[in-house]
């Protein structure tokens, strides 16, 4: 989580880097953090459930084939 707050501050290196607004750099961190807050609802439920180490394993593989 500590990942979400280092991106804010940095926005401004980002946006100029790759010659963006600051706004459009921005939506790179929403676009993170989305898909972050909607899978924690499914893998607490499926870490309580399989054990976290299967949990994080099988989520780690897919990210690497996908």
């Amino acid at each position: 989580m500590g990942d979400n707050y280092a991106a804010s501050p940095i926005l401004v290196d980002i946006a100029a880097e790759f010659e963006v607004s600051i706004g459009t750099a921005a939506m790179t961190v929403t676009a993170y953090m989305l898909p972050f807050g909607l899978f924690t609802i499914f893998f607490g439920p499926l870490a309580d459930r399989f054990g976290k180490v299967r949990v994080i394993t099988t989520a780690a593989l897919g990210t690497a084939i996908f």
